[in-house]
């Protein structure tokens, strides 16, 4: 499993690596795309802004959809 984000990478990658798997987790930040990228099959782009107790669900819907 390769993760990537423009900065938290490292410690997601640090929680995703507690699963107990046979597989292997890394984390990639930044100019790292290419490496996270390398071998891969399948890609999963979770992009968006998180929630927030003050944001409705259907307005955190409307802000993510485009991105």
């Amino acid at each position: 499993l390769s993760l990537y984000d423009i900065s938290r990478a490292p410690g997601i990658t640090a929680d995703m690596s507690h699963v107990a798997t046979a597989g292997e987790v890394n984390g990639y930040v930044s100019e790292k795309l290419g490496n996270a990228l390398q071998g891969t099959k399948i890609v999963i782009i979770a992009a968006g802004i998180p929630w927030k107790p003050n944001i409705a669900q259907v307005n955190l819907f409307n802000t993510n959809v485009p991105i």
